[in-house]
């Protein structure tokens, strides 16, 4: 195989890997945008973040921190005040919970 056919191969595997890539990036940040975001303030951890968030999920504070961690591709559990995190609550829900608990 001559250098010219070598180059268009090795360019087409490029550009198929990277619009994959893309497709895959582009799915889950689709995935996340159903999800609240919060504001991480002075004093919480992911641990109290999943306390105070506790009655809108159906999940242990265990699984809420690690799908936090996850999502967030946090490195580590800690987090600073001022960053904002995805957490596991589905948008809807929360301000539907909020409206009719503000109705009452």
């Amino acid at each position: 195989m001559d250098k010219l056919s070598w180059s268009y191969i090795v360019s087409f595997f490029l550009v198929i890997m990277a619009a994959v890539l893309a497709i895959s990036y582009t799915g889950e940040r689709e995935e996340l945008d159903h999800y609240l975001v919060v504001q991480v303030k002075e004093g919480d951890s992911l641990w109290k973040i999943a306390d105070e968030y506790k009655e809108y999920d159906n999940m242990s504070h265990s699984e809420f921190v690690k799908w936090v961690q996850e999502r967030n591709n946090l490195q580590s559990l800690v987090v600073k005040p001022g960053e904002t995190i995805v957490i596991p609550i589905e948008k809807n829900k929360y301000y539907n919970a909020e409206y009719l608990a503000n109705k009452e």
